[in-house]
Formats: C-alpha cells, sequence, structure tokens
C-alpha cells in the first residue's frame, strides 16, 4: 500500500517567480526583499501583487 506518492513532474513557475529571478539577476537579492518587505508593511500581502509592482518599478518585462 501506497501513503505517500512521490512527486515526478516538474510544476512550471509562475509569472510572479519568473519576475523574482529576474529582479534579483538585475538589482540583488537583499534589495528585492527590502522592497518586497516594505510594501507588505504597507498592505500588499499578495507575493504576485508586490512582484508586479516591483517589476514595474525597475522595468522587467516577463512574457
Amino acid at each position: 500500500m501506497v501513503l505517500f506518492k512521490k512527486k515526478e513532474d516538474k510544476k512550471e513557475k509562475t509569472r510572479a517567480e519568473k519576475i523574482a529571478e529576474a529582479l534579483i539577476d538585475k538589482v540583488g537579492k537583499e534589495k528585492v526583499d527590502d522592497e518586497a518587505t516594505k510594501l507588505y508593511f504597507q498592505g500588499v500581502r499578495d507575493f504576485d501583487e508586490q512582484m508586479e509592482i516591483l517589476a514595474k518599478k525597475y522595468g522587467v518585462e516577463i512574457s
């Protein structure tokens, strides 16, 4: 009897994850963390929304 099945399929990255990677490459991890933290304390709790705002701010475009 199998209780837990090992996940074999790779999950596709979300748009927000792709934006986060591009932002980290462009401005650095610490800067992205700081900016996301500021947005969090300004009331933007959603990760996807935070990444969209930061993408516009730093001119990062993901298709």
